[in-house]
């Protein structure tokens, strides 16, 4: 599923699905390779559901050579229970160490997209 439209306030940025669902996402500050990011999905101009997203920076070594990834889980704010499950994205050096919010956000957006509708 591709973004239609991308905007963003002071806190929020939202995306607007091809399907017209929107999500709005809230960075939150968290810890140093952990962070948090509040979820809200809306039908049709109401919101059905809020989620937590819960991401964790990984950095490995095999065989002699660095990798990076990105683990992301989402929780139902609610009910507090995981919903689908953990994903892991890869990341580049770059994306690693210089994480740019609105950059990530419009990435993993399809990530979370894909999470609430398994």
């Amino acid at each position: 599923m591709k973004i239609k439209k991308y905007n963003r306030d002071d806190e929020w940025v939202f995306m607007t699905m091809e399907n017209e669902d929107m999500l709005a996402c809230k960075w939150l500050p968290f810890l140093s390779d952990n962070t948090m990011i509040e979820i809200e999905l809306y039908k049709e101009q109401e919101c059905v559901a809020k989620y937590r997203a819960f991401l964790t920076k990984r950095m490995d070594l095999h065989e002699g050579e660095f990798s990076y990834e990105l683990q992301v889980s989402l929780t139902k704010e609610d009910t507090h229970m995981d919903v689908g499950g953990r994903k892991t994205i890869s990341l580049t050096e770059k994306q690693y160490f210089r994480t740019a919010k609105d950059l990530t956000l419009r990435k993993l957006v399809k990530v979370f997209y894909e999470i609430i509708n398994e």
